[in-house]
């Protein structure tokens, strides 16, 4: 087997490595073999995808983080995480970890171990046609296929409804438009509130500092427009992983557009009308259209 090992400069990996080549696991070294002559994006995604699983040093000074994450998500790779130090700011909880320094190999091993007896069974039971199988992201829900998603339709059953509906909506869209997603429902702003989700977007970055939070809303009013700038700020003043916000809302209550705020990080976009550019381009094009018509009207 092969993992992708993810760390950050400074981060002692000897115990790791060890530990990893003991158990007859090759190791892609996520900043020694990076290729950086391509697209970012694309390098880590073709390591990823040539990987059996992930093995992630969580730290906050790693700056792709985010970004493999969601690729690991995305390409239905099983994750480990050692927490070094504590830090649990972070959507990796739903994934195995330990709480861990990188040098202390007995937890490591012990969990370790235990991972990698798990990934071993689910390897011997898979069907050796694996072209048939469904591929699986956040909830285990199936990732539909772009030319069975009618985004007209499917907005159209969601809108009007729950905000869980939307969500649903929304992850589908994300994921048939082929941006990198993360769900975050334990990137926490209190115990109270947390995003939906986060994405990675290379192509975005000259407009809107990654990851970017987004946050789906059914309604925005006067009467919670404060609490939503709130929890943004609150998010971006704990997390440093945070960069900036998109507020999708389905509705405006006794509110215009033009009564919405428009700041360097945060951007409210109408559901409407992010459906409406998809029907002729793509998310990022969409995104780059809808936010330079509300920042410079053109």
């Amino acid at each position: 087997m092969k993992t992708f090992l993810s760390y950050s400069y400074g981060d002692d990996t000897t115990v790791i490595r060890n530990l990893l080549t003991e158990n007859g696991i090759e190791i892609f070294d996520s900043i020694k073999e990076m290729q950086y002559g391509n697209s970012l994006q694309q390098t880590i995604k073709n390591a990823v995808n040539n990987c059996d699983f992930v093995f992630f040093i969580y730290s906050k000074m790693n700056p792709h983080i985010a970004f493999e994450v969601g690729l690991a998500v995305a390409l239905n790779k099983p994750i480990f995480t050692v927490f070094a130090g504590g830090e649990e700011d972070t959507f990796l909880l739903d994934s195995t970890y330990v709480h861990a320094y990188p040098t202390e190999s007995a937890k490591i091993g012990f969990s370790l171990e235990l991972f990698l007896k798990n990934l071993s069974v689910k390897k011997r039971k898979r069907k050796t046609d694996s072209s048939s199988l469904p591929k699986f992201y956040g909830g285990g829900q199936p990732i539909p296929a772009k030319n069975n998603f009618d985004i007209i339709e499917r907005y159209n059953t969601a809108t009007g409804k729950s905000g869980s509906e939307l969500e649903i909506f929304f992850q589908d869209l994300l994921r048939v438009y082929n941006v990198n997603v993360v769900k975050n429902s334990t990137l926490k702003n209190d115990r109270k509130w947390s995003p939906d989700f986060s994405i990675w977007s290379d192509e975005l970055s000259s407009l809107l500092d990654n990851p970017i939070v987004i946050e789906v809303k059914t309604e925005i009013n006067r009467s919670n427009l404060e609490t939503i700038i709130n929890n943004l700020t609150k998010l971006n003043t704990i997390n440093t992983l945070v960069g900036s916000c998109l507020i999708f809302y389905d509705r405006l209550g006794n509110l215009k557009q033009e009564d919405l705020p428009i700041t360097p990080r945060q951007l409210f976009i109408s559901i409407r009308q992010l459906v409406f550019e998809l029907q002729f381009q793509d998310f990022v094009a969409s995104i780059k259209k809808i936010r330079n018509n509300l920042v410079h009207n053109i």
